[in-house]
């Protein structure tokens, strides 16, 4: 496997978890940089509605 391959690989493993995508890049060699298109950009977060929040705050007490 090759370093392009690494990229993929990485990019595939760490999906949706933008820090880790872009701390990998210490590793790679000069030359090399993980970059994120608006493709990889994380998915919008469904709005938490209120019965949930509810018995989330009730698990915690």
């Amino acid at each position: 496997i090759d370093t392009t391959g690494v990229i993929m690989r990485v990019k595939e493993l760490f999906k949706g978890h933008k820090d880790l995508i872009l701390g990998f890049n210490t590793f790679l060699p000069k030359g090399y940089e993980i970059t994120l298109s608006t493709d990889d950009a994380l998915p919008p977060k469904k709005p938490v509605e209120f019965e949930e929040a509810i018995n989330f705050v009730n698990k915690i007490k």
